[in-house]
């Protein structure tokens, strides 16, 4: 046992050596201009996938996914891919038929999809078999009761991928010009025009936006089931920090998400003293927040005034743009138009017009498999616990995120949060 203990430990001090490693890599290429191959990052990888734990490969899992942005995300998914399938075939996981048969009907028909309309690059080929990734990685985390540690692990990598975009960009451009919305922060192609690398730390405020809020209503969540105290001062400043990213990076998604959940959070909360003293942080914080970043305070009335209510900023118009094509005829409602000949800015509806009804019906099924699965490591599916869920939801309708296994995880991260509770010796699969 104590042998055992110590195997453990091991483990995690390889996987947070690792983790700081890679940041570190990604400070010094996109902040510093040193050239760093995107090879070298696949290697750093490699070590924490092939020689963890199963239950810890899953954990560095949460963590890496959220950095895919700024590495080579889809050679490490084949990779981490392999291991888990052969981590499964050795050790004789427990397979629940129905989750086996969705996961197979999602990555064959998105596959073959891929191959009718032309879409064969490994990013298209990995929208599929990502899919089986997420579906080891959870039923790992479910069956080793994992999921307060991939909770804290993947706060950590949406934070390290904050920092570092924000770093990166403030070397080219000052605080003031991220105000401006042809300059925000994670516009596609800023750092990468300016730094010349083929590859850059950067993703869409929008989507940075999801990432966040499932972060914040998910950590906020399981803060009192945390037994290290190390593990909750990480998720609490990253959780914070991430925060500070994301408003800088003006996305009125986030505020508009960050006001909702504030508000079901109160409703939630039966203890009058907790929610007073909450309220008094929060109003606190928003007093610091206009006090001492006034620019950025700004920013953010200058965006709101500006925008687009009625259409969704342009949402909308693509919506019923993409819609014509998809409702055309018997064949394109049944199977699609293309996953990737669809571009509207709602996941949900890409996924719909672009894989049609037959497409759609198991993947929306796998979703609530995923679900169903962590709700019986719960004992009680409370108001409070389908909130972050409920969060990560409007943010992934709200943003073109279908096809994307860091993109999708947020989903399962806010799903993850019911893990927790799992009882010893219970079986999830």
């Amino acid at each position: 046992m104590l042998h055992r203990e110590v195997d453990l430990k091991e483990d995690q001090w390889k996987m947070c050596g690792i983790g700081a490693l890679i940041i570190l890599g990604l400070f010094a290429r996109d902040m510093m201009g040193i050239s760093v191959n995107k090879f070298l990052f696949l290697l750093i990888a490699l070590i924490p996938i092939f020689f963890l734990e199963t239950k810890n490969v899953a954990v560095f899992t949460c963590f890496l996914v959220p950095l895919y942005v700024g590495l080579p995300g889809n050679f490490i998914s084949v990779f981490l891919l392999a291991r888990l399938f052969y981590d499964a075939v050795k050790y004789k996981f427990p397979i629940e038929k129905t989750g086996f048969v969705l996961t197979l009907c999602v990555v064959a028909y998105i596959t073959v999809q891929d191959f009718l309309t032309g879409y064969t690059g490994i990013y298209h080929l990995m929208a599929a078999f990502d899919f089986i990734l997420l579906a080891f990685s959870m039923s790992v985390i479910r069956q080793y009761r994992v999921g307060t540690q991939a909770v804290v692990a993947y706060a950590i990598g949406n934070f390290a991928l904050g920092a570092v975009m924000l770093s990166a960009t403030l070397s080219y451009y000052s605080l003031q010009d991220l105000m401006n919305p042809a300059t925000r922060l994670g516009y596609t192609g800023m750092l990468i025009g300016n730094t010349g690398a083929n590859m850059a730390t950067s993703i869409d405020p929008n989507f940075y936006a999801m990432n966040t809020i499932a972060c914040i209503s998910t950590v906020s969540l399981l803060l009192p089931k945390f037994q290290s105290k190390m593990g909750k001062i990480a998720a609490v400043i990253s959780m914070i920090g991430s925060t500070v990213c994301c408003l800088i990076g003006l996305s009125r998604t986030f505020i508009i998400l960050l006001a909702v959940w504030g508000v079901l959070w109160f409703l939630s909360q039966g203890d009058i003293k907790k929610t007073v003293a909450v309220l008094a942080v929060m109003s606190l914080f928003v007093f610091a927040f206009l006090k001492f970043m006034p620019i950025i305070a700004q920013g953010f009335l200058n965006r709101f005034e500006g925008a687009d209510v009625v259409g969704g900023n342009g949402r909308i118009n693509l919506i019923l743009l993409y819609f014509k094509p998809w409702f055309e005829t018997v064949l394109s409602i049944l199977f699609g138009i293309g996953l990737f000949n669809c571009h509207t800015h709602c996941a949900p509806l890409m996924y719909l017009f672009g894989l049609g009804i037959v497409g759609t019906i198991p993947l929306f099924s796998w979703f609530a498999y995923q679900w169903n699965r962590c709700a019986k490591c719960c004992r009680k599916v409370g108001f409070q616990k389908i909130v972050p869920l409920f969060l990560t939801l409007i943010g992934y309708s709200s943003i073109p995120a279908a096809g994307a296994i860091n993109y999708t995880l947020p989903i399962m991260i806010s799903m993850i949060a019911l893990v927790s509770e799992n009882r010893m010796g219970e079986s999830n699969e």
